[in-house]
């Protein structure tokens, strides 16, 4: 420090850490001069010392935010972009881009839109209203589809978010854009899965049910109201439902044929018991229940159906009747 001094004769913003009598450290910036008395001839050294810490730890702070958001921007499973409006010229593009899309990044950063170019043509109308939105600095998303590099069709989801100038005027877009295909085709399974459920539920004659163990509670096909009478919107079939429906007589027996199937963990049980109809009076109905458990050996969900079976039960009694007439 006391030779530069000398060959200087002046150090300015000289950044120096010392240790405090607390033991913390403390950053000072120092400015200093050497300049000999003109009496005695001697060398002094005149200065001032400033505290910065306080600036160093916030310096710090920002320097592990910038870490953390370039480690995001970088594993991100979406891909982050932006857009000069005026310069038509693409400002940022993270790189999961590539995944998503499947092209090489320099082909969105040499030309911003072969995103829009890739879209299914069907597709592309549908950013019109998008358009509209953004031009008047409203943030718009939209689901769509393109064509991937290796000519696969994906489903894409974006949210775009506009800056506009002082002007009002469109200046800059950024945006996150996910690939939800594999959303997509689970929610086309789901959707396939509910039409053969529903075509079921409309040719058989039984009543088809699904019970969720969890939530307590479960559903009736529209048998429930050819067979029985029941107005669905006003049918209530939750933990209750056998005290509701089941005959008195018949309501002990099917809770030990239930209970019994779960503590033994049988995949299905089945059971003949007396419903009531809307009006009041009993149908016998012939039920089987299919239980599946979770992971844990819990049950968690029970599909079954009921088969109204009154007018074999009737024949069964005529029958027995005739049997101890003879």
């Amino acid at each position: 420090f006391i030779s530069r001094l000398q060959q200087t004769r002046e150090l300015n913003n000289n950044e120096v850490i010392l240790k405090h009598k607390n033991g913390n450290q403390v950053h000072l910036i120092e400015n200093c001069s050497l300049f000999s008395d003109p009496v005695s001839g001697e060398e002094i050294i005149e200065g001032i010392l400033i505290d910065i810490t306080e600036q160093k730890k916030a310096e710090e702070h920002i320097k592990q935010k910038t870490i953390q958001l370039e480690t995001s921007f970088n594993t991100l499973d979406g891909s982050l972009w932006g857009i000069d409006i005026t310069n038509h010229k693409m400002l940022s593009l993270s790189p999961a881009n590539q995944r998503i899309y499947g092209y090489p990044d320099e082909m969105f950063l040499s030309n911003p839109d072969f995103g829009f170019e890739v879209i299914i043509p069907e597709d592309r109308s549908k950013f019109e209203p998008v358009y509209l939105a953004i031009k008047t600095g409203k943030s718009a998303s939209l689901e769509y589809r393109i064509r991937h590099s290796d000519s696969s069709i994906r489903w894409l989801d974006v949210r775009i978010r506009p800056t506009m100038d002082n002007d009002g005027k469109l200046v800059r877009l950024d945006g996150l854009t996910i690939d939800i295909t594999d959303r997509k085709k689970a929610d086309e399974q789901i959707r396939k899965s509910n039409e053969r459920h529903e075509l079921v539920n409309k040719a058989t004659r039984d009543v088809i049910w699904e019970w969720d163990c969890v939530a307590q509670e479960g559903w009736y096909g529209d048998g429930i109201i050819k067979i029985f009478g029941h107005s669905k919107g006003k049918l209530k079939f939750d933990a209750n439902w056998i005290n509701e429906y089941v005959h008195p007589a018949d309501r002990k027996g099917l809770r030990i044929k239930i209970r019994k199937s779960l503590e033994m963990k049988m995949e299905s049980w089945q059971h003949e018991y007396r419903f009531r109809c809307d009006d009041g009076s009993y149908k016998y109905v012939f039920d089987r229940g299919f239980t599946l458990f979770d992971k844990q050996g819990k049950p968690s969900r029970m599909i079954g159906a009921m088969t109204d079976v009154s007018e074999k039960k009737r024949l069964e009694e005529e029958l027995a009747e005739q049997k101890i007439e003879a």
